[in-house]
């Protein structure tokens, strides 16, 4: 299983360019790449906090 990183890494090289926050998760909930197992925490949240993680 991947994580999230790895996903929101392979979702940004699928668009080719920077991509909303709200895009980058829609895509990956449509297409099932990653579940955002705890409900508590807001998933677009985690998914912005990924760009400060080198």
């Amino acid at each position: 299983m991947q994580t999230i990183h790895d996903v929101v890494v392979d979702t940004l090289n699928y668009f080719g360019k920077p991509t909303d926050i709200s895009l980058i998760y829609e895509h990956i909930t449509k297409n099932e790449l990653y579940s955002f197992g705890a409900k508590k925490e807001d998933p677009q949240h985690i998914v912005k906090n990924l760009g400060s993680v080198k």
